[in-house]
């Protein structure tokens, strides 16, 4: 069984999809910055995505007159640097709420910028 990592637990959307995971039998990482009352919690990306073979972005995106993306870039910035550590095939899941092409604009860059890889060649993306 594929273990998955959940980037962002702090909120409601990445606690609910990792617990549901888990209970469908996949071990769930669960990551944070913030201290987190979870089974298999870590403050450390490089173990949650190093141990994971799918991680889902979902942490927060506030919104007052536009969306605000600084969590989902950053969570991209320390995605990429873990990834390049890392030689397994990797799979990365936007859940978090964001505008349409996103993901293609703004993630994967981010992504390929900070893991020196390319998407859809040395790591999936899904949004």
């Amino acid at each position: 069984m594929e273990k998955i990592s959940i980037i962002g637990c702090s909120g409601w959307v990445g606690t609910i999809i990792g617990k549901g995971f888990s209970k469908l039998g996949y071990e769930v990482i669960f990551y944070d910055v913030v201290d987190k009352n979870l089974h298999n919690f870590t403050k450390d990306i490089n173990y949650a995505i190093g141990a994971s073979s799918v991680s889902f972005i979902c942490v927060p995106t506030p919104t007052e007159e536009v969306i605000n993306l600084s969590h989902v870039k950053d969570a991209a910035e320390n995605i990429g640097k873990a990834l390049s550590e890392k030689s397994d095939y990797h799979l990365v899941v936007v859940k978090s709420t964001v505008v349409p092409k996103t993901t293609e604009n703004v993630v994967i860059p981010i992504l390929e910028k900070y893991s020196g890889k390319k998407a859809g060649e040395d790591f999936g993306f899904r949004y």
